[in-house]
């Protein structure tokens, strides 16, 4: 493939030679070599052909036109002229089959063209300068528009290079979805040929800029293509026209980079970008160059008629002028967006983008976004592979359609105007001939929106408008933040007049969402002096109570009741709106807030199951110990210092059971509603606010443990008694109020919060909780540590669940606390009780608050992890062993009714009481050491089964006797059911066995496999009476039918085996051979002590059988030891039972 390199274009004599002209050849003017006419470039030396005289007519004019502003500028167009090669850049072939001298003719899709019917008018003005213009999309307000008028072309007039060109056509509005050249190429020539009877000779397309050429026989269809037919349509079934123009010029934009240095671009000027320009490109000076919008100074738009020199731009985009860096997009479109969300950043635009035009990347030469914070509007300029975006109106950002906009509108602020019937006055007058829209109105200021650019330069030039005797005002550029009366929460503004005229409560402000309270910006210092305030009201309430004795309510405490509501709204309000911006202010500097679009909520309810039972999915708990405090802290300020240490915490939110965020919405002051004005928190719980922002996707626990959609979030309330609502993904963003809720210069995120309801107002017995609310209590505390576990948490952060407004007693819950605490330690790193003593506190119950009572109780605790003991009906954690101990029942919110005497209960072993309520566990301690050192804790008493274990275990005659039973413990049944063969005294102790058939492993049913008999009895063989004393050990059939402790007896025990004896008379059991070693272990023999065997080796009393002989009547003064008969008839306490020869 050949390359071509581009220069200046020479100028050269009209004359040329004549030989030339005889042989249609023309002469290079640089080395003289003759080439053919219809070539444009030396084949020898590759300069450029000589124009034309007619075509350098159209060069001087244009330059000419800016030289009396500049004549710098154009000293590089004059060399043109002259033909010195000042510059000479080597242009690769980066468009296949484009010439650049040739393509410099043509056009791209981001140009304007002029049609033979218009050269006489361009004529005309080309030896005056070509003044800006504004333009739609890169088309000359002079061009005449078409349904695609927007692709960046405009009409001027150049004449052709050589005689080829005269049969050029060029094609502008190509389908921007289409990137291949053979494919676009082959459908124009396919519509030429059909449509219009018309085969080109040629066809050139570069989907790059949008545009083609196609070289048709003879002028007169070039004629009849462009002034006659002037567009067809692309496809049949395709609404996209494309036009036919004989001559186009390019629209491109220079964005200079803003940095802190160059923040102000006034210093350059379009002379210095015009001789940049011409310099760094080699280029003809540009038909015009001027600054895009005044809201974007960085941004220039400019005009030119060489695709030679647009691919020179396209190999080095970089232009640098006056040492400020600027970026060029050339033949590109320009896009503004308004009225953008507070918070929308240049990397959110561009992913929108990429999306919609289906691209993962996108080069930075492609694409340029400039944001203008102030004003929330953006400028786009796309080219290249981003000029697909062109075909799309409007962006979809943050939940609204924002449509695309060919220019800004224009904001112009009047004053001074005080009432709001003379905004009305003033916006409705002819002068404005209705184009004009009230924006905002604070104060005496008025803020107008106006699209009309005339009207608005009018405006500006009035500078002041008088309307009747009363109205005198005056009319200026407004470029200030698009709400100007976003001023502080204060008394002037709200907390003296608007806020006292509004009910405590938010629901009617959201159908105002343009309420003013949604556009004041906060102050927390100024809400807490309100705040205080309340506080000497209060006491001057109580004083009086307190001094009178009275009954009544004092006018004064409601008052204050009421203000501490409206002021709690108030925070609620300022939140909303924060959400809704994304953005909140601290000392004047803007923070952005980022919500988690990933916030998840998981209801569980009675039918959730969390984990299906099984075996025991791990032996040991996670950690060795849990370390348990106490602290006088807020909650979500503690939550925040355990997850800066790394930890997982779970945050509990004592929740109100029948409404979402409690008393919320009408300024309540407990935890949840705390919790509520500080974060994101109600996406999740409340589905009425489900309109005002992105709610948390929400998601229920079946019974199979699997999360399923939540198609109906208004069934999340009323919550089940024992169930729960798991939230992930908040984001909190303020102080405690204490602090004013002041704004986190760091917001908290992803915080995970568990939403459990107390008791409220339960019965109470003394200072205790009846035996009802006490079992219901530690029910819902077993499930927030089971549904912390499941999620993985190793940290819980809690807090005195009910002990506030619903009058629980904080001395009772906290020893609640610690019996689930015990129960399971280990399953966290740490639990920490936040409690803040506040309002609530201070009353019958709590007379020293919540925190004190929690304190006493754990006193910085620490519970060593527990083991699971694979015992039936004990607890490891969330995990209860089965009946049978072999297996772990499901993990279940909630399976039957707890039973309200739980471990005092005396129906624990009725049928029908059991199958219709659950009971506590056994208690682990007195399950392993068969007693329990809390005995005199009533709380662990009534939260854990307490029996003693029978001792005759499962060889008990009276395990079936009720009243025995419920007062022992026995062991549960074997797993081997009937199936068991150990018939060890230990074994036999520790389980329960089915009865034993009369004919044990003999029995014909056993045999025969019949399911019903061997499921009822057990078939074993018996234990042999005489264990391990039996002297029938060389009795095959006895030793068949019978059970013993001891191994196969040797056939050549007691007297005649070698090995045996061998055994015996080694005193080093080291250099005992390996076979006798084996022998000995495999084989059973007769011991040769008898009954007074003293050996203590356990593998001794397992391999041997002790034959107990009588013993001497003579004892130790027997005479007849010498007496063979009589020694080996009689035990002797000094002699062996076995001797050996």
């Amino acid at each position: 493939m050949e390359h071509y390199a581009s220069g200046t274009m020479n100028s050269a004599s009209a004359d040329t030679d004549s030989s030339s002209d005889v042989k249609n050849e023309w002469r290079c003017q640089q080395c003289s070599m003759e080439n053919e006419q219809s070539s444009t470039r030396c084949a020898h030396c590759t300069a450029l052909k000589p124009l034309p005289a007619n075509a350098r007519v159209s060069t001087r004019s244009i330059i000419s036109s800016v030289e009396d502003r500049d004549p710098a500028a154009v000293s590089s167009a004059r060399d043109q002229e002259q033909g010195s090669y000042k510059h000479s850049v080597e242009t690769p072939r980066v468009y296949p089959d484009l010439d650049p001298m040739k393509a410099a003719e043509y056009d791209t899709n981001g140009f304007e063209h002029n049609t033979s019917a218009e050269k006489k008018r361009s004529s005309q003005s080309e030896e005056t300068q070509v003044e800006p213009m504004d333009t739609n999309n890169g088309v000359s307000a002079d061009c005449p528009s078409s349904p695609k008028e927007d692709s960046s072309i405009s009409v001027s007039t150049q004449s052709a290079s050589n005689d080829e060109c005269i049969s050029r056509v060029y094609v502008t509005d190509l389908p921007l979805d289409i990137d291949d050249n053979h494919e676009l190429e082959q459908k124009l020539r396919q519509r030429l040929l059909v449509v219009l009877r018309i085969e080109p000779l040629e066809v050139k397309c570069y989907s790059n800029f949008g545009i083609a050429y196609c070289r048709v026989g003879n002028n007169a269809e070039k004629e009849h293509l462009t002034q006659v037919v002037g567009k067809i349509a692309w496809d049949a079934d395709d609404p996209v026209m494309v036009s036919f123009r004989e001559t186009i010029e390019f629209i491109s934009y220079i964005v200079f980079k803003r940095t802190k240095e160059n923040n102000s671009l006034g210093s350059v000027t379009v002379n210095e970008i015009i001789r940049a320009w011409i310099d760094s490109y080699n280029a003809e000076a540009p038909i015009a160059c001027t600054q895009w919008d005044g809201q974007y100074p960085n941004i220039y738009l400019i005009k030119t008629k060489a695709l030679d020199e647009l691919i020179r731009v396209t190999l080095n985009p970089n232009l640098v002028v006056r040492d400020q860096l600027a970026q060029i997009y050339p033949c590109a479109f320009c896009d503004f967006l308004e009225d953008l969300p507070a918070v929308t950043t240049e990397n959110q635009l561009r992913d929108l983008i990429c999306n919609a035009i289906q691209l993962t990347i996108v080069s930075p030469s492609s694409l340029c976004i400039e944001l203008n914070k102030n004003m929330n509007n953006a400028c786009i300029i796309t080219t290249n592979e981003t000029r697909k975006w062109a075909k799309d109106n409007f962006i979809y950002i943050d939940y609204q359609y924002v449509r695309k906009r060919k220019s800004l509108s224009h904001r112009l602020l009047v004053s001074p105007v005080c009432e709001k019937e003379d905004a009305d006055i003033i916006v409705r007058d002819k002068f404005f001939a209705g184009k004009a829209k009230i924006l905002y109105h604070l104060g005496q200021h008025l803020i107008l929106k106006i699209h009309d650019k005339n009207l608005y330069d009018d405006c500006l030039n009035h500078a002041t408008l008088k309307i009747g005797k009363d109205i005198n005002v005056t009319m200026v550029n407004y470029l200030g933040r698009p709400h100007p009366n976003a001023t502080e929460i204060d008394s002037y503004t709200w907390y003296d007049k608007k806020m006292l005229q509004c009910e405590p409560d938010i629901m009617p402000f959201l159908t105002q969402p343009d309420h003013k309270i949604f556009r004041l910006t906060w102050n927390a210092q100024v809400w807490l002096d309100q705040f205080n305030r309340l506080k000497t009201l209060q006491r001057q309430y109580l004083q009086i109570y307190n001094d009178n004795n009275v009954d009544d309510d004092k006018p004064d405490h409601t008052l204050a009741n009421e203000m501490r509501h409206r002021l709690r709204v108030t925070v609620m309000l300022n939140t909303l709106a924060v959400i809704r911006n994304r953005s909140y202010t601290i000392d004047g500097k803007e923070f952005p807030l980022y919500l988690n679009d990933r916030q998840m909520t998981i209801v569980y309810n009675h039918k959730s199951i969390l984990t299906l039972g099984g075996l025991l999915p791990n032996n040991r708990a996670p950690y060795e110990k849990t370390e348990v405090k106490v602290i006088n802290e807020d909650c979500l300020i503690v939550y925040e210092n355990y997850a800066a240490k790394g930890r997982k915490p779970l945050l509990l939110n004592m929740a109100s059971g029948s409404s979402p965020g409690g008393g919320y919405r009408k300024g309540d002051g407990a935890q949840e509603e705390n919790l509520f004005r500080r974060s994101d928190y109600f996406r999740s719980l409340d589905a009425d606010l489900d309109q005002f922002i992105q709610p948390s996707s929400r998601f229920y626990c079946s019974s199979t443990g699997r999360f399923e959609l939540l198609a109906d979030p208004s069934t999340m309330y009323r919550m089940d008694e024992y169930g729960a609502i798991y939230t992930s993904g908040i984001t909190a963003f303020r102080q405690p109020e204490t602090e004013g809720y002041e704004f986190m210069r760091q917001p908290l995120t992803n915080v995970c919060s568990l939403a459990m309801a107390a008791y409220r107002k339960p019965l109470l017995e003394g200072n205790m909780l009846s035996e009802k609310f006490a079992v219901g209590t530690r029910k819902k505390i077993e499930n927030i540590f089971a549904i912390a576990h499941h999620h993985k948490h190793d940290t819980l952060i809690l807090s005195a669940l009910g002990c506030g407004a619903f009058q629980n007693p904080p001395s009772h819950v906290a020893k609640i606390f610690r019996s689930v605490i015990e129960q399971y330690a280990g399953f966290f790193r740490s639990i920490v009780f936040a409690i803040v003593d506040d309002h609530n506190t201070g009353q019958k119950l709590n007379v020293n608050g919540n925190f004190l009572p929690f304190e006493s109780e754990f006193q910085q605790s620490t519970f060593e992890a527990i083991r699971p003991i694979n015992k039936p009906n004990t607890m490891f954690g969330p995990y209860r062993f089965s009946s049978d101990g072999s297996n772990v029942e499901n993990i279940a919110i909630f399976d039957l009714t707890p039973c309200k005497y739980g471990a005092k209960c005396r129906e624990l072993f009725e049928p029908a009481h059991i199958c219709q309520y659950s009971h506590p566990s056994l208690c682990t301690e007195m399950s392993l050491t068969d007693k329990c050192t809390k005995k005199d804790d009533l709380v662990h008493m009534a939260s854990f089964i307490h029996r003693p274990r029978c001792p005759q275990g499962g060889l008990c005659k009276v395990i079936d006797d009720k009243t025995h039973s419920r007062e022992f413990e026995h062991p549960p049944y074997c797993s081997a059911r009937s199936d068991c063969q150990d018939t060890s005294d230990k074994h036999e102790k520790e389980f329960r066995h089915l009865p034993s058939c009369k004919n044990a492993h003999k029995c014909k049913e056993y045999l025969q496999s019949v399911r019903e008999h061997c499921n009822a009895y057990r078939h074993c063989r018996p234990s042999c009476p005489y264990g391990r004393s039996c002297v029938y050990f060389h009795d095959k059939l006895h030793i068949d039918d019978w059970q013993h402790p001891f191994p196969t007896p040797c056939p050549w025990t007691p007297h005649h085996c070698a090995l045996y004896q061998e055994f015996q008379n080694t005193s080093y059991t080291d250099k005992i051979p390996n076979h006798v070693q084996q022998h000995c272990s495999t084989f059973a023999h007769v011991c040769v002590y008898g009954r007074d065997c003293v050996q203590q080796n356990a593998s001794h009393w397992e391999t041997t059988i002790h034959i107990p002989r009588r013993n001497c009547p003579d004892g130790k003064k027997c005479v007849e030891l010498r007496n063979e008969d009589h020694s080996n008839s009689f035990t002797h306490s000094n002699l062996q039972d076995i001797r050996y020869s």
